[in-house]
Formats: C-alpha cells, structure tokens, sequence
C-alpha cells in the first residue's frame, strides 16, 4: 500500500513541482491552506504532513503548534517548508519526528527528506 502525504501547500508552482516529484509512488493529497487541511485531516491522518510555513489565513507554524497539542496527532509526522531560512529548530522542540527544509529547496533534499521520515 502506498504512503499518503498531505501537502499543505499555496503556490501553485510549488504544487507542480510535488506532483512532478512525487508522481504515483505516493498517495498525494494537495490542499492550499490550513483550513482545508484541518478538513483533510478529520478525514484521514496521512504518515506525513508537507507543511508551507507561509500560507494565507492561519501561518503553518500557528497551525503546526496547535496541531501537536491534539493527542490524536501526537505521531504525525509534518515536513515544515518554509522561506523564512532554517527552522528545524522550531520544529524539533515541538516533535523530534518532524523536520524541516528552507526554500528554495533542491528536488532531491526533499525527496531524501521524505524517505527518511516515511522510513
């Protein structure tokens, strides 16, 4: 069966370049804000969050701390992109199995990324 990812992601462009990179080995579900992730999220709970740190309405990072005090996604592996430089930090204080990568980002950080988190 294949790994889900939910993508979390307002670019357009960036969308694309997943799509790209992801093709079919995943099972991918591109959602363009947090609300519409919170919805995604009742739904089904991916074995990893690609989370855009910008994003309009409610900032990934907002979302992202609110979402770790929820028990349910307590395991929930989040992937925080974001153009604001280097934020591992951030993320690892909130949960040692998340991580990080800053923008721009080259195609195969990410996808070494995501096999180390999905194993």
């Amino acid at each position: 069966m294949k790994k889900s990812i939910l993508i979390v992601e307002d670019d357009p462009e960036i969308v694309d370049i997943y799509k790209e990179m992801l093709g079919t080995k995943y099972s991918a579900v591109y959602v363009t804000d947090t609300k519409e992730a919170s919805k995604a999220l009742k739904k089904k709970i991916p074995d990893l969050m690609i989370l855009d740190i910008i994003l309009p309405g409610k900032s990934g990072d907002t979302f992202y701390l609110e979402l770790k005090k929820q028990p349910r996604f307590k395991k929930l592996k989040v992937l925080c992109i974001s153009v604001l430089g280097d934020t591992s930090d951030f993320v690892k204080n909130i949960d040692m199995n998340s991580d990080a990568l800053a923008k721009p980002f080259e195609k195969q950080q990410l996808l070494d990324r995501i096999n180390v988190m999905l194993g």
